[in-house]
C-alpha cells in the first residue's frame, strides 16, 4: 500500500498552463485514467490569459472520473476559458473527489447544445468542494451552477465554505449560484453567491433545483426567469428538504408560476419541505404576466417557521403574500414588514395577518425582541433593540453580535480607539457610512476642526451588504484618508457610489500615505 505522500503529483512553484494540460492528457482526462485517484497540489498561481480550452483538454471524462484530491493551497487559477458544445463542462468535467482551497478568477464558460456546466465541476458524482472561491460568467444550456452544474449518481455530495460571483445566462432551466441541479444527498453549508442570473425556471440564488440540506448560506444579485424561481432555492420536491438560517437580498422577476424571496416550491404531501430561521431583505419580488403564488419568503408548499421578510412584493394576480404566495404546509411565527410590502395578506389573497402564524408588522415593531415570539436570540439570532432588526449570528463576528446597536464608526471602542493596537471595529453598514460623514468627526467633515476618522485604524469584522445605500467616498482633497483599513478578507456587497460629474470616486475618494489591505497583518 502506497502512502499518501507517494501518491501525490505536485504542480510545483512557477506553475504553468502546460502542467494543467498534462494533468488532463496524461493523468486524468479523456484518454488517461492512471492518476484519476491521486492527490494534486497547486504550487503557485496559474494564468490562462487568452487560451481557450477544448473538450479534449479538460480534466477527467465520463469514463475517467476524477476521484482524487485537487488542493489549490489557496492559489489562483485566472482567466480560465472553455468554449465548446459538449456536456459536463468545468475545470474538472466529472468529479467524485475533493476540490479544496482553490480560487478561480475571471473564468468564462460558453457552450451550445450541452448541459451540466459549472465553473469548478460540470458533473458532480460525489465527494466535496471545500473552501473554494470563484468568479466568472457562464452561458449555455440547462443545469448550470457557479460551483457545479449537476449532481448525478447516488453518492454523498458536499459544498462547504465556498463563494461565487458572476453572471449566468441560458434559455434553459435549473440554474443556481452554487449548484444548478442537485439531489437528496446534496448538502450545502456556509456558502455565498453574488450573481446575476437570466434563465427560465427552477432556478435560485444558491440552488436551482433539488437539495437535501442547505444551511447558513446567503445570496445577492438578481434573477430573471419565468416560474419556480427564488433568492435561495428554486424548486425542491419529491424528497425531504431542510433549509435553515439562509439569507437573501436578491431581486427576483418572474412572469409565470411561483416567485419568492427564498424558496419557490416545496414537496407534495408526504415529504418534508422545512424552512426555518431565515430572512429576505431589501429585495423586489416581482411576479408579472401570469405569475401566481408570489411571496416575500416562499411561493407554495413550504413549511415556514421563524422567518421574516422586508421586501417589495408585486403581483397582478390574487395569490400574493408578504411571507407566502399561498398558504400551504405548516406556518409558525413568520413576519413581514408592512411599511415596505404594503400588503394586508401574509399567505395569499384574503389570508390577512394571523397571530402566531404569519403576521404583518411595522418597521418599528420589527426592531423589538418582544415581536418575535419563540425566536432563539441566544444562539441563532441577534437584535439591536430599537436600532436594528434581527440578523443571523453566523453572519456576524462575535464582537458584532455583542454590539448590535452600533451605528457610528467609533461606537465599539469609543474615542480612545482607532489605534494600531485597538482599531475601530466595523460591523454594520451604518458604521462604514459614518467614516465618511461630514457633520462631526468624519473624514469628510468640511466645517469642523476634528477630522480624526481620516487618520484612524479600522478593521472590517464581517461581510456587509450595502444594498439600497448610496455611499459618499471616504476622504476628500482637503481631508485625504491617511489611516489603515484592514478588510480581513471580508466582502462589501452591493457597493453603490453615485457621484455623477464628480472626479475621484471610489470607496476611498482621496487617499494619501494610507494602507489598505485584507490580511491578518500588512504584507511587505
Amino acid at each position: 500500500v502506497r502512502s499518501r505522500r507517494q501518491r501525490q503529483m505536485c504542480i510545483r512553484d512557477r506553475c504553468n498552463v502546460e502542467q494543467l494540460y498534462d494533468m488532463a492528457n496524461n493523468a486524468c482526462g479523456p484518454s488517461a485514467s492512471v492518476d484519476c485517484d491521486k492527490v494534486f497540489v497547486l504550487g503557485s498561481d496559474v494564468d490562462f490569459k487568452s487560451i481557450v480550452l477544448s473538450a479534449s483538454q479538460r480534466i477527467s471524462s465520463s469514463s475517467n472520473v476524477f476521484s482524487g484530491v485537487f488542493d489549490g493551497r489557496n492559489h489562483n487559477i485566472q482567466n480560465y476559458k472553455s468554449d465548446d458544445s459538449s456536456s459536463s463542462v468545468g475545470l474538472i468535467g466529472y468529479s467524485s473527489g475533493r476540490i479544496i482551497n482553490l480560487n478561480i478568477h475571471n473564468s468564462q464558460m460558453s457552450y451550445s447544445g450541452g448541459s451540466k456546466t459549472g465553473l469548478v465541476i460540470g458533473q458532480f458524482e460525489g465527494g466535496g468542494v471545500h473552501n473554494v472561491k470563484v468568479s466568472g460568467d457562464i452561458t449555455g444550456g440547462s443545469a448550470m451552477g457557479g460551483i457545479a452544474g449537476s449532481v448525478e449518481g447516488t453518492g454523498d455530495y458536499t459544498v462547504i465554505n465556498s463563494q461565487v460571483m458572476g453572471r449566468m445566462t441560458t434559455p434553459d432551466y435549473s440554474v443556481g449560484g452554487i449548484v444548478g441541479s442537485g439531489g437528496p444527498k446534496l448538502k450545502i453549508l456556509k456558502t455565498s453567491s453574488s450573481v446575476d442570473i437570466n434563465t427560465t425556471s427552477q432556478s435560485g440564488g444558491i440552488v436551482g433545483n433539488r437539495v437535501g440540506f442547505l444551511k447558513k448560506s446567503k445570496s445577492t444579485g438578481s434573477l430573471i426567469g419565468t416560474s419556480g424561481i427564488a433568492g435561495v432555492l428554486g424548486v425542491s420536491e419529491s424528497f425531504d428538504t431542510f433549509v435553515q438560517q439562509v439569507y437573501s437580498t436578491m431581486d427576483i422577476t418572474g412572469n409565470s408560476g411561483r416567485v419568492a424571496g427564498l424558496w419557490s416550491t416545496g414537496s407534495n404531501i408526504g415529504e418534508k419541505s422545512y424552512l426555518d430561521n431565515s430572512l429576505s431583505l431589501y429585495s423586489t419580488i416581482d411576479g408579472s404576466g401570469t405569475a401566481d403564488q408570489v411571496g416575500g419568503i416562499a411561493g407554495y408548499r413550504v413549511e415556514a417557521r421563524r422567518t421574516y421578510a422586508s421586501n417589495t412584493v408585486q403581483n397582478s394576480n390574487n395569490n400574493i403574500g408578504g411571507v407566502k404566495g399561498l398558504s400551504s404546509g405548516y406556518e409558525e411565527y413568520n413576519y413581514w414588514n408592512t411599511d415596505i410590502a404594503s400588503l394586508f395578506d401574509g399567505s395569499g389573497f384574503g389570508s390577512g395577518s394571523v397571530v402566531g402564524l404569519v403576521e404583518g408588522k411595522t418597521g418599528v415593531e420589527l426592531l423589538s425582541t418582544a415581536t418575535f415570539s419563540t425566536w432563539d436570540f441566544s444562539d441563532v439570532w441577534a437584535i439591536g433593540s430599537g436600532v436594528r432588526s434581527p440578523m443571523l449570528r453566523w453572519m456576524l463576528h462575535p464582537v458584532c453580535q455583542e454590539n448590535m446597536s452600533a451605528v457610528t464608526y467609533d461606537a465599539i471602542e469609543g474615542i480612545a480607539g482607532g489605534t494600531p493596537n485597538n482599531p475601530h471595529k466595523i460591523c454594520f453598514k451604518e458604521q462604514l457610512i459614518d467614516i465618511a460623514n461630514n457633520t462631526s468627526t468624519g473624514c469628510n467633515d468640511l466645517g469642523g476642526s476634528d477630522k480624526s476618522a481620516c487618520s484612524k485604524h479600522f478593521v472590517l469584522l464581517n461581510d456587509i451588504d450595502l444594498k439600497g445605500e448610496d455611499l459618499n467616498p471616504i476622504g476628500t482633497s482637503t481631508n485625504p484618508f491617511s489611516g489603515h483599513f484592514n478588510g480581513k478578507e471580508n466582502t462589501l456587497f452591493n457597493l453603490t457610489i453615485d457621484q455623477a460629474g464628480v472626479d475621484h470616486v471610489g470607496l476611498f475618494g482621496w487617499a494619501q500615505a494610507c494602507l489598505l489591505y485584507t490580511s491578518p497583518s500588512p504584507r511587505d
